[in-house]
């Protein structure tokens, strides 16, 4: 179970920082 819940956090941190990263540069662009 907790080897289970490690993948799903790992899953949902990457996606995570994808939408962080895709956010990010969204507001760059739009300072810019």
């Amino acid at each position: 179970m907790t080897s289970q819940l490690c993948i799903v956090l790992t899953q949902v941190c990457r996606f995570g920082s994808f939408i962080c990263k895709a956010i990010g540069g969204q507001l760059i662009n739009l300072r810019v």
